[in-house]
C-alpha cells in the first residue's frame, strides 16, 4: 500500500518536532508515505525531503495561498510519474474536508485512487460557519466532498454523529494518539513554586484563537474571583488573540490573578498543579486538553464540545451549553470548592495496538473490494 497524503501543518519539517516523529511512525504501515504540506513560498526551500527510508515531505512553496490546491495538484502528478506511484492500493489522505480535501479530491480523480477524508473539526456547529466567510465556504465544501470520499475518519463521536447523513462511506472514529501516561504522575511543585500566591489555581490550555473563547474564560473567571480571592487563572498557550485578552485582563483589573505562562513543550507539570481545569470553546472535533485533564485527574468544567460528554463525563466533569456564563461560573466556583482529584479508569488503547487500528483503517479503504 502508498499513501499520498495532503496536509497544512508545516511542524512536520520541523527536525524535533512530534507530528514529524508522528509521521514517521505512519510510513511504518506502508510501503511509502509522500506527504504534500501547504505551504507559502520560502527561499531556498527543498522542494522534497525524504525524513525517513520511506516517507518523503514536499511543500507546495506556493506564492500565494490561493494556489495551494493547484500546486498540491502539480506536486501529486510529480510524484506518480517519477516514483511510479500507482498502484492496485494506492491510498489519498487528506488532513480535513476543505482545501487539502478538495486538492485531494482532484488528484484522487485523476490518478484513479482511492480517497479518504479526515474530520478534525466539528464544522457542523454553527459557531463554526458563524465565525467568518471562509468557514461558510468550508462547510459548503465539505458537504460536496464527503459523499465522493471512499471512507471518512473522524475524531469523535460528535463529529461522526454530525456527518452520517452526509456520505455512505464508512466512518471511522479514531483520534490522533496521545501518551495519557504521562498526565497521571506528573509532579506540579515548580509550577506550584513559582505561584506561591495562589491557593486554588484554574487552568486554562489553548491556542489563543478567536474558535478557542478564553475570553469566555476570563469572564468567567472575574465572576468567581471575590469568592476566590486568592485564586489564579494561568493560561498554556499563544496565538493571535493574546493581546486582546490581555488587554480583557487589565480591562477586569486581574492582572495580578490572571497569567499567561505561553506555550509550554512540558504541560503535565501545569495540569498536575492545577485545582480545576477550564474550558470553554465555540467548538471542538476533538479536544485533547480535556482528556489531559481528565487522565490527570482535574475537576473539569466544559463546554458541550468534542468529547465533553463521551470520553470526558462522570464525576468531577461540569458540562455547560456554549456562551452559558452563568452556568460556567456556578460550575467553576463548585468545582473548586469541591477540592480533591478523581481516580478515572483509563480506557486508551496502546500506540501498537493505536497503530494496528490506523493501518487495517487504511488498508480497507485503499483496497478495492
Amino acid at each position: 500500500m502508498r499513501v499520498l497524503m495532503l496536509s497544512t501543518d508545516s511542524k512536520i519539517f520541523e527536525k524535533d518536532s512530534a507530528v514529524r516523529a508522528r509521521m514517521i511512525e505512519y510510513g511504518r504501515l506502508c510501503e511509502e508515505l509522500h506527504i504534500i504540506i501547504f505551504r507559502a513560498r520560502i527561499k531556498n526551500q527543498e522542494s522534497r525531503i525524504k525524513i525517513s527510508d520511506n516517507v518523503f515531505i514536499y511543500s507546495t512553496n506556493s506564492l500565494s495561498r490561493w494556489l495551494y490546491i493547484f500546486d498540491a495538484y502539480k506536486i501529486a502528478k510529480r510524484i506518480n510519474h517519477d516514483s511510479l506511484f500507482m498502484t492496485h492500493d494506492f491510498l489519498v489522505t487528506c488532513q480535513n474536508p476543505f482545501e487539502t480535501g478538495f486538492a485531494g479530491w482532484r488528484v484522487s480523480r485523476a490518478l484513479g485512487a482511492r480517497l479518504e477524508l479526515q474530520v478534525h473539526t466539528d464544522f457542523m456547529s454553527h459557531y463554526f460557519a458563524a465565525e467568518n466567510i471562509k468557514n461558510k465556504i468550508r462547510v459548503m465544501v465539505a458537504k460536496f466532498l464527503l459523499p465522493k470520499a471512499d471512507c471518512v475518519r473522524v475524531v469523535s463521536e460528535r463529529i461522526k454523529k454530525s456527518i452520517s447523513g452526509f456520505t455512505n462511506a464508512p466512518i471511522a472514529v479514531l483520534p490522533i494518539f496521545t501518551d495519557v501516561q504521562k498526565f497521571k504522575n506528573a509532579d506540579g511543585s515548580r509550577v506550584r513554586a513559582e505561584f506561591p500566591q495562589f491557593e486554588k489555581i484554574v487552568l486554562v490550555v489553548s491556542r489563543l484563537e478567536p474558535e478557542k473563547n478564553v475570553a469566555r474564560a476570563i469572564e468567567v473567571f472575574e465572576k468567581i474571583i471575590k469568592t476566590y480571592p486568592k485564586a489564579g487563572l494561568l493560561v498554556v498557550g499563544d496565538g493571535s488573540e493574546r493581546k486582546n485578552l490581555k488587554s480583557q485582563i487589565s480591562n477586569l483589573k486581574l492582572e495580578d490573578s490572571a497569567i499567561f505562562v505561553g506555550s509550554q513543550k512540558e504541560i503535565a507539570s501545569y495540569y498536575a498543579a492545577a485545582d480545576v481545569y477550564l474550558h470553554t470553546s465555540f467548538y471542538e472535533g476533538y479536544g485533547l486538553s480535556l482528556v489531559e485533564a481528565y487522565r490527570a485527574g482535574l475537576p473539569i468544567v466544559t463546554t458541550d464540545v468534542g468529547i465533553a460528554g463521551d470520553v470526558v463525563s462522570g464525576d468531577g466533569v461540569f458540562i455547560c451549553s456554549v456562551g452559558n456564563s452563568i452556568c460556567l461560573a456556578d460550575s467553576l466556583s463548585a468545582a473548586l470548592s469541591s477540592g480533591g482529584r478523581f481516580t478515572r479508569a483509563s480506557n486508551e488503547i496502546s500506540k501498537e495496538e493505536y497503530l494496528r487500528v490506523y493501518k487495517k483503517q487504511w488498508e480497507s479503504c485503499a483496497i478495492y473490494l
